[in-house]
Formats: C-alpha cells, structure tokens, sequence
C-alpha cells in the first residue's frame, strides 16, 4: 500500500500522572530550564536569533526552498545517522548528539508502551521525530532556523515560552497585519492551515508527506498521531502554555494530548546514560522497514 497516513490510533493513553512516572527518572523541574545553568548564554543567543529573524516571508521562502524535495535521497538509517551529528543549541538540557538523544526517546517510549504491535509506530515516531534536523549537518541551515521551539508566523507573537520579549525586535511586530492576533488566518481554521516557522518539524513533516515519499509501498502506516507529534513537538506555546488555541480545529483538539504526551517524554527522557545503539538497532531497522520508504527523498 501506498504509504500514507493511517487511522486515527483509537488507543486510550496512559493517565497524565503515570506519563510522568513512566520510565522518567529526573525531577521535572530540571528540565526546560532557561533561567540559569552552563548552557544558558548558548541558549538565550539562539533564542534572540531565533525569535527575530524567523519572520513570515522567511519562513515561506526557506520551505519554498526545500518543496522539491530535490536535494539528497538517502537511506533513513543514513539519514539518521546523519541528523544526529546535530548538537542544538536551543538545548538547555543536553549536550550529547542527537542520535543519542533519539534513541532515549525512542527506549523510553518502547518503555511505556511495550506492546510491538499496537505502539510500533509511536517508537519509530520517538526515533525520528527530529530527523528533519538534518537541515544543518546536510544542508547548512542555520541552527535558529533548524531547532528550537516553534510558532506560527502571519500573525501575532503571544507573549508566552522562551524569551518572548526577543519578538520586539522582530518585523513582523510592527507588520499591520501580522501583528494583530489573528493575523492573516481565520479562528478555527485549524494548525494545518497556520504556516509555521521554519524548522526541523515543519521540514520533516513536509519529507514525509512529500509524494515522493508517500506514494512509495510500504507494509504499514503512520497514523494521524505520528504526525502530529513529528509536526508539533516543539510547538511549546500551543501543547504546554494553551497559546494560539483560537486557531483549533476539532483534529487539532482531538490528538493535542498525544502531543503532550510525546513532549513529555522527548523532554524528560534525557540522561547522560546513553543507550547502546548496536543492541536495539535490530528493533528499529525493522519498524523503518516496515514504515518508511525504502528511501527517503530530502
């Protein structure tokens, strides 16, 4: 079958308390922390790139670049390994490569939720959820333009997330129309529809939707969730803070808690214990197998 996404996944999650017990051994007030600590000066000069220059004809023009989809056809393991010679950072938390940060989302998810058959997809969504940072190791984007959390453009910054008061100092502050709060949008016209600032969740999102990816056989499907959670993930002002709501459609509403949960553990599953790739690499090349395109066009 062609691959695209499947059903929605009818499967009822975990309560929020046992998200957090699950296999998460860190107190959560170490984590998302941009107040202090070694990397906060790395942190707070991403943030500021970030926040003022990722504007709506930005956006637009560098997603415009890749659309084609034309640049680079690699096997996903290879782009995998590719990808996660990344260190983001917009990171307060971690310094190790992202393929190591990869596989502890991918374990700690394979954790909770055990069951091969029902949960295999959300383990291979853990491992290449931030595949699309590829984007700096392979193309030479920018890390403000790659990382980081995310947000619409076209329309209001909300005052909410990492170092909001950077949005001052961008454009489209000042933009007539897209610094109103709905900007060029429509209430309820759903997530889908919002354009988003570049970055590796956008980009990743578009590969895999890409016709030349997603009308290529594949054994099973990704469903709507895994979508959802590659997409929105870093989308902290919506899943974690309730900003940008107005803009919800009834899907959006419906796989909002898949998202928080997938944030959770992508937050929380961070240790300096990595995980020995070579043992469960056997696992993984089998649910992309089963997944994902043969090869993957970028």
């Amino acid at each position: 079958m062609a691959w695209r996404d499947g059903a929605q996944e009818d499967s009822v999650l975990p309560s929020k308390q046992r998200l957090i017990e699950l296999h998460i051994q860190h107190h959560v007030e170490e984590f998302y922390n941009h107040t202090d600590g070694p990397r906060f000066n790395i942190v707070k000069n991403f943030y500021y790139e970030q926040h003022t220059r990722q504007t709506y004809d930005y956006a637009v023009s560098r997603m415009k670049h890749y659309e084609a989809m034309d640049k680079l056809i690699l096997d996903p393991w290879d782009a995998l390994e590719l990808g996660g010679t990344f260190n983001d950072d917009s990171d307060p938390d971690n310094e190790l490569d992202q393929i190591h940060h990869s596989f502890q989302v991918a374990e700690a998810l394979r954790k909770a939720f055990p069951d091969e058959e029902k949960y295999g997809w959300l383990h291979l969504t853990g491992l290449i959820h931030d595949l699309g940072k590829i984007l700096t190791p392979a193309f030479g984007e920018p890390q403000w333009s790659n990382s980081g959390d995310t947000f619409p453009v076209g329309c209001k910054f909300e005052r909410v997330g990492v170092f909001p008061r950077f949005f001052d100092e961008n454009p489209d502050s000042k933009h007539p129309i897209y610094s109103t709060q709905l900007g060029i949008y429509q209430p309820g016209c759903g997530l889908n529809n919002l354009t988003m600032c570049f970055s590796h969740d956008e980009y990743m999102y578009k590969v895999l939707k890409h016709g030349k990816n997603a009308t290529q056989i594949t054994e099973k499907q990704l469903p709507i969730q895994a979508y959802y959670m590659i997409r929105f993930h870093s989308f902290f002002p919506w899943h974690t803070f309730e900003a940008y709501t107005i803009f919800e459609d009834e899907m959006d509403k419906q796989n909002k808690e898949w998202v928080q949960m997938f944030a959770k553990f992508d937050l929380y599953s961070k240790s300096h214990d990595v995980v020995d790739i070579e043992k469960v690499k056997p696992y993984y090349e089998k649910l992309i197998k089963q997944y994902l395109p043969a090869k993957l066009y970028f």
